[in-house]
């Protein structure tokens, strides 16, 4: 079988805005490498207008702002008065923030939100319940529930919602969206370096940049993060576990639903501390690997790094991608970044299709390789570490 980048093309509603997503051949799950740290720490993969017109994709979509989503906007956080709130933004924004705080890839919190409560696509429905738990952090296991009132949990075409009965999180300061998310990213994170023995990880910064060079101000002070003690599992070599503990020797080895793996990386770790089993970490692997490509990089592997759309295949005359117009043909391009092991080959690394994984394109032109392969390499090779282009018409 030919090796293949695959595509989807997302519309959102009432527009003919398209993004383009990798994915990767499915390959059996790995449990003792579930992701590598280098993907889950890249957090310049999507700025917050690529996450907003991700989520606009989903017509069902609880969080887009399609669905006239949006919540408090988590700006930084201090010992004493712990996270501190903007106002109200979007759903790509509130990732993306979280993401350029804490410096994990945001790809990773659009998965685990899609793997515990499905806001991402809405196929589960959009209740209360799922936002107030967005991505299950302080939902233990057990089955009790608390109820909640006079939180700012998130707000729905104007509608701000303040209260929830029945919810798996087990405090106030954690219940709601954006808390949620915040909180997750940083758990997330923490876990991996943790997992590494980098016991003196914090974030501690007065302004933060993300990937599209836009600053902002904030209060990022998580100096007492070397302080707190780490319980979750360790990779192997010579590490401590936080300030209650003496340095010693871990195997990297844990046991999971009753079988023991070697723990390959930190993300692998962290992934496990905070989802026990395999079937929930095999679920987040299926969904990233659907949306965004392969959790590792080894074999054939890559990197999303920009699209563009024209009025024609001169690329003289750049389109919007926020108002193409409807019947009309344009030319895409776009480029990504060979991050695994083996040189891409024109006619053999092809664009294809996914979600599902070779599906016919409502968007297929006559110039296609097929109604489900887009195109081939510009280039005749793309080696490791290099960047190739495909170009086609829409």
């Amino acid at each position: 079988m030919k090796n293949m980048l695959r595509f989807i093309t997302l519309t959102a509603v009432a527009t003919a805005a398209s993004i383009l997503i990798f994915s990767g051949n499915a390959a059996a799950f790995n449990g003792s490498r579930i992701m590598d740290d280098v993907i889950f720490n890249n957090s310049g993969t999507m700025k917050s207008s690529d996450i907003d017109r991700f989520l606009n994709g989903f017509s069902g979509s609880c969080i887009s702002q399609n669905n006239g989503f949006s919540a408090p906007d988590p700006v930084g956080y201090n010992p004493n008065q712990g996270f501190l709130w903007g106002g109200n933004v979007s759903a790509g924004t509130i990732i993306a923030h979280a993401a350029q705080a804490y410096d994990i890839n945001p790809q990773v919190l659009l998965s685990t939100l899609q793997k515990e409560q499905s806001l991402v696509t809405g196929n589960q429905g959009c209740s209360t319940l799922r936002y107030a738990a967005a991505v299950g952090y302080g939902c233990p296991d057990g089955g009790t529930t608390y109820n909640y009132s006079g939180v700012n949990l998130y707000t729905v075409n104007g509608n701000n919602v303040t209260s929830v009965s029945g919810t798996c999180v087990n405090s106030s300061l954690k219940v709601g969206f954006s808390q949620q998310v915040i909180r997750g990213a940083w758990l997330l994170k923490f876990g991996e370096q943790r997992s590494e023995g980098n016991i003196n990880w914090a974030v501690i910064k007065t302004t933060t940049t993300d990937n599209a060079g836009n600053s902002w101000n904030s209060n990022w002070n998580n100096s007492d993060d070397p302080q707190t003690n780490y319980g979750g599992p360790m990779t192997q070599g010579n590490y401590s576990r936080g300030p209650s503990y003496g340095t010693q020797y871990y195997d990297g080895y844990y046991t999971i639903d009753g079988s023991s793996i070697h723990l390959d990386t930190g993300t692998t770790a962290s992934l496990y501390w905070y989802t026990p089993h395999f079937a929930g970490n095999q679920n987040f692997e299926n969904i990233f690997e659907g949306w965004f490509g392969p959790t590792t990089t080894a074999g054939f592997s890559w990197q999303y790094i920009s699209q563009n759309v024209y009025t024609d295949n001169t690329q003289s005359s750049q389109a919007d991608f926020n108002n193409l117009v409807a019947g009309k043909r344009y030319y895409l391009t776009l480029t990504a970044k060979n991050t695994g092991s083996q040189t891409w080959q024109k006619g053999v690394v092809n664009l294809g299709t996914t979600w599902p994984t070779n599906r016919s394109s409502a968007f297929h032109d006559s110039t296609w390789l097929s109604g489900n392969r887009a195109a081939t390499l510009d280039q005749a090779s793309v080696a490791p570490g290099d960047t190739g282009t495909f170009s086609f018409w829409v």
